[in-house]
């Protein structure tokens, strides 16, 4: 059971980059043009990709990684290593994941609002040159390669 436990982790875990990969790029063509159309169009890919595919990963890593640890005999609470990334996962799940969420969310309506209006707004430009989505999404790139350094040293 362990050897299939740890590949559903791995693959599980996959899907969190892949999923966190999407949303950025998403975004990212959203910022590169100035079309409000294609902005809402990518936008709207980017909350997708996070919606469906990012959380769901994230959740369920963090749910196999749990029963992975238990099942390796390591102690939840006295094992430094095992809490530091415990406390990682969580900055991600409970604080990273719904600040990118609502970033994705609130750039997402006023580029439809734009895209209603046929040209771009102040309140869209403005949300968009602050780059919190992008932020928040180095933010949990660089929180998941610590975990993933803190998993395979175990220092």
């Amino acid at each position: 059971m362990s050897k299939a436990l740890t590949f559903l982790t791995i693959v599980l875990a996959t899907a969190v980059v892949v999923g966190l990969a999407l949303t950025q790029a998403a975004v990212q063509r959203a910022w590169a043009t100035g079309d409000p159309s294609r902005q809402a169009e990518a936008l709207g890919e980017a909350r997708d990709a996070f919606g469906r595919l990012l959380v769901p990963a994230a959740l369920a890593t963090g749910t196999s990684g749990v029963f992975l640890a238990v099942e390796s005999g390591y102690n939840l609470i006295s094992t430094r290593w095992l809490v530091a990334t415990e406390a990682l996962y969580l900055l991600v799940l409970v604080i990273l994941l719904p600040l990118l969420g609502f970033a994705l969310e609130r750039v997402h309506l006023l580029a439809l609002e734009a895209f209603k209006k046929g040209a771009s707004t102040v309140e869209l430009e403005e949300a968009l040159a602050d780059r919190a989505p992008a932020v928040l999404g180095a933010g949990i790139a660089f929180v998941l390669i610590a975990a993933t350094a803190l998993a395979v040293f175990k220092p």
